[in-house]
């Protein structure tokens, strides 16, 4: 690999990683809307159907998709996390990679 190969490698892994934090920040923003619509629907007042099994299908509705949701917050945030611990060892590769051909 020679210098320019070098250098433009850590460049890449530089956008890569400035596109990573965008995303990550993205989820994040992502993630505390939800929390805070949980948190008032927690506090809202239920609605009740004139019918008991009726509000128990309302019910059984409202947690099957807080679960589905919970399930594809989780699943992203594994995503997030293997994507971040691929970007810091290229980062540090390409950094160490930098350093010895300064020394």
């Amino acid at each position: 690999m020679g210098e320019t190969g070098g250098y433009d490698s850590f460049s890449e892994t530089l956008q890569r990683l400035e596109a990573y934090c965008h995303s990550l920040n993205l989820f994040r923003r992502l993630y505390h809307e939800q929390l805070t619509r949980r948190r008032v629907a927690a506090h809202a007042p239920r609605i009740h159907a004139t019918d008991a099994s009726s509000d128990f299908k309302l019910d059984v509705a409202a947690d099957a998709a807080t679960t589905a949701t919970a399930a594809n917050t989780t699943t992203a945030a594994n995503t997030a996390n293997a994507d971040a611990a691929t970007l810091a060892a290229a980062s540090t590769k390409a950094v160490r990679s930098v350093d010895h051909r300064l020394l």
